[in-house]
């Protein structure tokens, strides 16, 4: 995956709110916290 990429994330219940997007690297690392059980 290119470093350049990104993932972008919105609050469903607010579809006009702001978009938060991440880097493929900090995304990554999100997703294995999660998959850990320490995502807070």
């Amino acid at each position: 995956m290119s470093s350049t990429r990104t993932r972008a994330a919105r609050d469903s219940k607010d579809p006009e709110g702001p978009v938060l997007q991440f880097g493929a690297h900090d995304w990554a690392a999100f997703l294995a916290r999660i998959k850990r059980g320490t995502g807070r």
